[in-house]
């Protein structure tokens, strides 16, 4: 920091609202924007403030967000999809959470592409994310993460899936219920009908989420692994053909 920077590091509630008000003014330089939004996310993650969960932030650069509309027009491929892979896994506790968030008519949902990082391995990667309010400033999360490394993208054996199940309780309760999901049958099916939909809506205004701070944030970025074909939507590039049939698949 040179002796004209301000102080950008969030440590607690007052300078978070500090921030807030500076990002209102938008007055400070990239680098400086940079800083301080990155420093705002670390906060928020560690806090579960909005919809910050650290699985979404670390090891993974998200390169488009698409809005769903999981309480209406999506529920036609969103509930057979969650009823095949999140159903059968969970019981007590997270079953009533999901069986009750899924039925809020207020569900919030986001399609998460990305080119993550895995025990080393670089991957394509996509995240199906719900949620709703809690209070003002908190979300109930459910997600279902999908990782497959690069270097086996035509193999549906090496298709990873985490399940979170995180209903808000307080700032540092683990998520209610983690899981990984592989291998487990439909997995593949899943992962292409989610592809398929990167590929259909990558272009559409209308489900694009795109934020002005997102230009400042590590975790959002550009796509890098310009390698086509490709299980993610990129411009001119040719989609791989379906998990489905390959070795592996259930």
């Amino acid at each position: 920091m040179t002796p004209a920077d301000p102080d950008l590091e969030v440590r607690d509630e007052g300078s978070y609202r500090a921030a807030l008000n500076t990002l209102g003014e938008a007055r400070l330089p990239a680098r400086l924007l940079s800083r301080l939004m990155n420093s705002l996310e670390g906060y928020r993650a560690a806090r579960k403030l909005g919809w910050s969960r650290p699985w979404n932030k670390y090891g993974v650069t998200t390169f488009l967000a698409l809005r769903l509309d999981p309480a209406g027009v999506d529920r036609v491929w969103l509930d057979p999809l969650l009823d095949g892979l999140v159903s059968p896994r969970v019981d007590g506790e997270a079953a009533r959470f999901c069986t009750d968030l899924r039925a809020d008519p207020l569900l919030m949902g986001f399609l998460f592409l990305q080119e993550n990082e895995v025990d080393g391995m670089p991957c394509e990667g996509i995240t199906l994310s719900l949620g709703r309010k809690v209070q003002r400033r908190y979300r109930d999360r459910l997600d279902l993460r999908f990782d497959l490394p690069r270097n086996a993208l035509e193999e549906a054996t090496a298709l990873r899936c985490t399940l979170y199940v995180d209903p808000w309780r307080d700032d540092v309760t683990p998520p209610l219920l983690e899981r990984r999901l592989d291998p487990a049958p439909g997995l593949a099916e899943a992962f292409d009908r989610l592809s398929a939909l990167g590929w259909q809506w990558h272009s559409d205004t209308s489900r694009i989420w795109d934020h002005w701070t997102s230009r400042y944030i590590d975790y959002f970025g550009p796509r890098r692994q310009l390698h086509s074909p490709s299980h993610l939507p990129m411009s001119g590039g040719e989609r791989l053909p379906s998990l489905q049939g390959t070795r592996g698949a259930a």
